[in-house]
């Protein structure tokens, strides 16, 4: 628990009002969960002899390390909170793609509502309309390819 305290402060200024330190708090809490899911994903998918795919979830997680080392070197909150955000949103997506579409892949792409919901907590307005219209282009990207990564992928 001392860990995820201290992994939750890594960016967090001395001068950060109270939001913004909660902002800062839950985007890790955040990455750090879907990570967790990320590891979970990626080893069902082995265990099922599903291999390559697996590659998403762990790029995920990699991805996120990053972007975390990259937030408690430079402290940059409006860098990190748009690059989870982005890998966040986009996992699902081509996790569900790559597994031969929605009804294949179990509806996986559910998954990036909440990392549309929760982004909402730590983006303005302007950002989280931003990233809500990526959801629904990324949606309609994938109802109207459906068939095709359902032939390709099957």
């Amino acid at each position: 628990m001392n860990l995820l305290v201290r992994l939750s402060t890594i960016g967090i200024l001395l001068d950060d009002e109270a939001l913004i330190s909660f902002q800062k708090k839950f985007l890790v809490y955040q990455g750090t969960a879907m990570s967790l899911g990320g590891i979970l994903w990626g080893t069902l998918l082995v265990a099922a002899g599903v291999v390559s795919p697996s590659v998403i979830p762990y790029g995920y997680v990699l991805l996120t390390v990053i972007n975390f080392g990259f937030f408690y070197k430079t402290k940059r909150f409006a860098i990190v909170r748009h690059v989870q955000t982005f890998i966040s949103l986009l996992l699902p997506f081509t996790l569900q793609w790559w597994l031969g579409g929605f009804e294949q892949s179990g509806a996986v792409m559910l998954w990036s509502i909440l990392a549309l919901a929760s982004s909402a907590t730590y983006l303005d307005i302007k950002s989280s309309i931003f990233w809500l219209a990526a959801f629904i282009l990324f949606t309609l990207f994938s109802f109207y390819y459906d068939d095709y990564f359902s032939i390709t992928c099957s």
